[in-house]
């Protein structure tokens, strides 16, 4: 199924281009569980905009807004509307921005840094980040969901909070240990692009642990490469010349940048203020930049095993994200039995961040319809 979703009138790589898997070493790799090639976002002269945290490709080309079911076209608002900044929730080890002490799971050499409110009876949402931004990225929908669900978030290994031994882990235990943690024991996994690809593995690997599947902007693990454009590999140039010489202040810009306007918007185009609140989440995982990440792919890779998938799905992906993104989110509609697929209009990479109330209206609908089923 494919749903369609409007916004309100008034709403205002990390990767070698052949990355493959939750599993290459350095920082880099660790931000997609799929192979992938470079995206592209223009910007103004004189900066670049480069990478991310999910599988990505050539972008040349926009499926654009997508249909209503009356004969308007759902199209990106033409004022955004201003999203609040807010700083990262955990401030040091021991406490959460809210002042609250937070919980960390010392689990296979790491120390995971997690929290869960809600009614402990209520149905679980277990929320996990994009690739160049940490738990802090789900701020927005957290106080309003917990008044229904028990919603748990963690840092995951090598970002923000998270620190670790250097030792080889698998993304998939990891997850389950948080559940357990939580005293959990079933959970609808909510993933923005690298946590939605460590979401799907989840599934498949621990799928008792799995209620329900929300991914934004992911694929699955073991997707073939896209091409990337010769513009696309020049931003892999300066990427990999970011990387090498270990300027993360660049980096977290270019991915902001990349990430957060899109192949096919402007940057003019986009709130400032949503721009700041990626860099900071960005910045956030940068003391752990010079880590050497050792995850531990899934084999066989998800791509072809996405039929095992028997769980309600839901795949979302924004209008103006790569076309390789796009792609992988039609394949994992069409893949898992009685999946939707919905293209988010008006956003690139990052809907949840970008417009986070119409967003949270999305999947309060999908999450009421699973429930009540």
């Amino acid at each position: 199924m494919r749903s369609t979703f409007s916004l309100p009138k008034d709403a205002a790589t990390r990767a070698r281009s052949t990355r493959t898997g939750d599993g290459l070493p350095r920082r880099s790799a660790i931000a997609s569980d799929a192979s992938a090639t470079l995206s592209v976002a223009r910007v103004p002269t004189g900066r670049c905009a480069p990478h991310g945290n999910a599988p990505v490709g050539s972008a040349t080309s926009s499926r654009a807004c997508s249909p209503k079911p009356s004969a308007s076209a759902t199209c990106p608002p033409t004022a955004p509307s201003v999203m609040p900044v807010v700083k990262h929730h955990i401030a040091r080890p021991d406490s959460g921005g809210y002042g609250v002490p937070m919980p960390t799971l010392r689990h296979n050499g790491a120390r995971l840094f997690w929290e869960a409110a809600g009614p402990d009876a209520a149905p679980a949402l277990l929320f996990l980040h994009a690739g160049i931004a940490t738990s802090a990225m789900w701020d927005p929908l957290w106080a309003d969901l917990q008044r229904d669900f028990r919603v748990i978030r963690y840092d995951l290994r090598w970002f923000g909070n998270s620190p670790s031994d250097d030792v080889e882990y698998s993304n998939r235990d990891d997850a389950v240990a948080v559940l357990d943690a939580a005293g959990v024991e079933q959970a609808i996994f909510i993933g923005a692009s690298y946590g939605g690809a460590v979401a799907i593995d989840t599934a498949l690997e621990f799928p008792d642990r799995v209620a329900g599947l929300v991914t934004i902007g992911s694929g699955p693990g073991g997707f073939p490469e896209v091409e990337p454009t010769r513009r696309e590999e020049e931003l892999q140039h300066s990427i990999e010349q970011a990387e090498e010489a270990r300027d993360w202040d660049r980096l977290v810009e270019l991915e902001a940048l990349s990430w957060g306007v899109g192949p096919t918007r402007e940057t003019a185009d986009v709130d400032p203020l949503f721009l700041q609140r990626l860099r900071e989440l960005g910045d956030a995982n940068k003391p752990l930049l010079d880590g050497d990440p050792r995850p531990v792919p899934m084999e066989p890779r998800a791509y072809g095993r996405l039929s095992e998938i028997t769980v309600p799905a839901l795949f979302i992906v924004g209008e103006h994200d790569t076309s390789a993104a796009r792609a992988q989110a039609e394949h994992l509609a069409e893949a898992v039995t009685g999946a939707s697929l919905h293209v988010f209009p008006g956003t690139a990479h990052m809907p949840s961040v970008e417009y986070p109330q119409p967003f949270l209206g999305l999947l309060r609908e999908w999450l009421t319809e699973q429930v009540a089923g």
